[in-house]
């Protein structure tokens, strides 16, 4: 049983009672993992477009934000296959933007930051797999 999980449909936004809706459901400092859903499983194992809306979230919610590369899921699982296949796959997280600095930045700007941070966490990844 997941009681504390809210599950957020696709294609909601602000004002329409979607997503947005639980931000004063989380207090400054609560534990929250949202993720950015627009990247997904992309066509060739590379990095995909960021969509920014976790940006507001994490602004609104006063929270830290921690980025994370997945690396290898795409050579296990690719799209076009019915099952997965072993394989090695590598998270590498970032440093965390603190509550602070979530709040000392625009919405813009974090975004920014944060996707300069994963992409150095993608390139980490990439390296450290070889």
């Amino acid at each position: 049983d997941h009681d504390d999980v809210a599950r957020v449909e696709r294609g909601l936004v602000a004002g329409d009672g979607g997503w947005f809706a639980d931000v004063p459901v989380l207090a400054p400092g609560a534990d929250a993992l949202p993720y950015a859903v627009g990247l997904g499983r992309t066509t060739d194992g590379q990095l995909g477009e960021c969509k920014p809306g976790f940006a507001l979230l994490a602004k609104r919610a006063a929270v830290p934000v921690v980025t994370v590369a997945i690396v290898g899921a795409f050579e296990c699982w690719p799209r076009w296959r019915r099952f997965p296949r072993p394989g090695r796959i590598r998270m590498e997280f970032g440093s965390v933007v603190t509550a602070a600095e979530v709040a000392a930045l625009d919405e813009r700007a974090l975004f920014q930051e944060c996707v300069c941070r994963l992409k150095e966490c993608d390139a980490r990844a990439r390296a450290a797999r070889g």
